[in-house]
């Protein structure tokens, strides 16, 4: 079984500030030698196996979704880890007999069974199907009773898990019904593109949280994703301090018409930079990519990511993020427009910040391994 190990980004002192400019390229700062000690806040070595988790189904027909409602690792699937699906039985009688009142007899909601075919696709490719059938029940009441399948393992090579699910009910001229591939969500899986690895930097409890998803350290050789929330973006510029405001509109109320103010939309680009212990100094910042509905945050979120080809002889990584915010004029969706203060679709600078851990001078620190 994989085990993986999470570990915290430290501070990397260095000797220039956040806003020199190097061949044309601003970079965070000019790398030091790391002095002993400086790791005492970088490594935090909590081990951890892939461990195990509960999925559940959840939602209503024609919108269900499977999520991961309990884990003693983290808030990420990963290879190798053992998984069980609760299955609320009032879901599965109403997807069976919809309209029909829910029984109170827990005997009889035991004869509504399922099984779960769940899909485990590489990239693009089904590599595995496996069956969780149910195997018990749980709860005391009938709309807290829950199906239970047998424990499957997330194979190693996956990268997502699809679901579909097939229901019977045992009794005597019952019903079968099922619920299809395409009406439930899939789960992202980390792991399976060993050596390769991921970076997460995200905002949590006040608190920048830098994360190797897979553990342990980077590999030298090997590529590592780096990914940047949304709110670590909104956090880094303060969001909260930028007036989005683009103009004014009238607007109907049971007063008359009133003017209201109307907003335009903030857009952030974030960009990093690397710097290796290879004798090549500094790399040129990169754009991360924008990617909406993130795999590490789910539906609605936001991602900047980018690939980081890590040197084959590297041992120290140390890198900063840099963040432009832009307002952009969009008028779409308004309606009696007074004001326009900018051109339609115009993009204003709203903020230029950067993400170091002790702000100029400093830099998120990681060490590199040569092997898994």
């Amino acid at each position: 079984m994989i085990k993986v190990r999470v570990r915290k980004a430290g501070t990397g002192v260095a000797a220039a500030s956040g806003l020199i400019a190097l061949s044309g390229a601003q970079t965070g700062c000019v790398a030091e030698p790391i002095e002993p000690g400086d790791e005492s806040i970088a490594e935090a070595e909590d081990e951890l196996s892939p461990g195990t988790g509960t999925l559940a189904l959840d939602g209503f027909p024609g919108n269900f979704n499977v999520k991961l409602v309990n884990a003693n690792t983290d808030e990420f699937l990963r290879a190798g880890q053992a998984l069980t699906i609760e299955l609320p039985v009032w879901m599965l009688w109403d997807k069976l007999y919809a309209g029909t009142p829910l029984p109170n007899d827990l005997e009889r909601l035991k004869q509504i069974t399922a099984t779960v075919t769940v899909s485990a696709v590489d990239k693009t490719t089904t590599i595995a199907s496996l069956k969780a059938p149910v195997t018990t029940y749980a709860g005391m009441d009938s709309y807290g009773f829950k199906a239970i399948t047998k424990t499957f393992i997330v194979p190693s090579k996956a990268d997502w898990l699809g679901f579909a699910i097939t229901i019977t009910d045992l009794e005597p001229g019952g019903l079968s019904a099922s619920i299809t591939a395409a009406e439930l969500s899939t789960l992202a899986v980390f792991g399976g593109e060993l050596p390769n690895k991921s970076l997460f930097m995200d905002w949590a409890q006040a608190t920048k949280r830098n994360r190797i998803i897979e553990g342990d350290d980077p590999i030298a050789g090997a590529e590592l994703l780096l990914a940047v929330s949304d709110w670590r973006a909104d956090v880094v510029v303060d969001k909260s301090l930028i007036d989005t405001q683009i103009g004014k509109a009238q607007s109907a109320s049971r007063f008359g018409w009133v003017t209201i103010p109307i907003y335009g939309k903030i857009v952030h680009e974030v960009a990093y930079a690397v710097h290796f212990d290879d004798g090549l100094d500094w790399r040129p910042e990169v754009m991360l990519t924008e990617k909406p509905n993130s795999r590490f945050l789910g539906s609605g979120r936001t991602t900047y990511e980018g690939t980081i080809q890590v040197p084959a002889k590297a041992r120290r990584m140390m890198l900063y993020m840099h963040v432009k915010t832009y307002l952009v004029a969009d008028y779409t969706g308004y309606a009696n427009i007074t004001e326009k203060w900018y051109a339609d679709g115009a993009k204003m600078l709203k903020a230029d910040k950067y993400d170091n851990p002790n702000g100029a001078f400093t830099n998120y620190s990681f060490s590199i391994a040569n092997s898994l």
